[in-house]
């Protein structure tokens, strides 16, 4: 399309490829003139490379003057080289929307129009108007309120939650209860070896071998003596001579 739009406006047929027939610049400064005539006053027909560069350099200056978006231009190097063309046919692009807004001008444009300004303008009552309505609370602006709420809790105890609801039996049963008062442990009372017989009712309270355990078994008899026959005093055994 670029092509087509060049060779439209200049009259001139590109002689080879899209980047070798522009790169000496010389059909983008006729472009230009075709535009608006006049605008490169000279154009470089020479072959020498920096006469050439200058044609594309002139051409960009051009298109800035005609309203072309510093961000849509392409450096020298880019079509000289080579390097870029993407970037040469964005610039015509550019260059062919530009030209609508021309003053002046009546040929051929390249691609969409390019969008412009639309300023719009409000009478105070329309801005009141606006303002009042933005002011009132809808489901848009109110979000979850008062959809989410959580329910005030008036009861503590296990039946809380049916009595909150409407739901089930108030009556605490062994399900809602938990084990409220099954795993309670019973107070000690007494501190001797029959402690446990007397709390659960069960055996006898009489101190037997059994409950005794080993009290009095291993007792160790007190030592009044503290000479060598000591021991067999203690015993009543052997002789106390030393």
């Amino acid at each position: 399309q670029a092509q087509q739009w060049i060779e439209e406006l200049t009259g001139e047929a590109f002689p080879g490829g899209f980047g070798e027939s522009l790169k000496d610049g010389r059909l983008l400064c006729l472009t230009i003139n075709a535009i608006k005539p006049g605008t490169i006053r000279r154009v470089n027909a020479s072959k020498l490379p920096f006469k050439q560069m200058e044609n594309v350099s002139t051409f960009l200056r051009s298109c800035r003057t005609l309203g072309v978006a510093e961000h849509d231009l392409f450096e020298t190097v880019d079509l000289y080289e080579l390097k870029d063309l993407g970037l040469v046919v964005q610039c015509i692009h550019a260059l062919g929307r530009a030209v609508r807004s021309l003053p002046g001008y009546s040929g051929p444009t390249l691609g969409p129009k390019e969008a412009t300004k639309n300023q719009r303008r409000f009478t105070a009552e329309q801005l009141s108007a606006q303002r009042a309505n933005a002011a009132m609370a809808t489901k848009l602006t109110m979000g979850s309120a008062a959809t989410m709420e959580r329910s005030e809790v008036h009861y503590f105890d296990a039946t809380s939650g049916n009595r909150a609801v409407g739901a089930g039996s108030e009556v605490a049963t062994a399900q809602t209860m938990g084990s409220a008062a099954t795993m309670e442990r019973s107070q000690v009372h007494y501190q001797d070896v029959t402690t446990g017989n007397r709390a659960a009712g069960a055996g006898t309270e009489g101190s037997t071998l059994i409950n005794d355990g080993d009290m009095h078994t291993m007792a160790r008899a007190e030592a009044t003596y503290l000479d060598p026959t000591f021991g067999n005093r203690a015993v009543g055994a052997g002789t106390e001579g030393s």
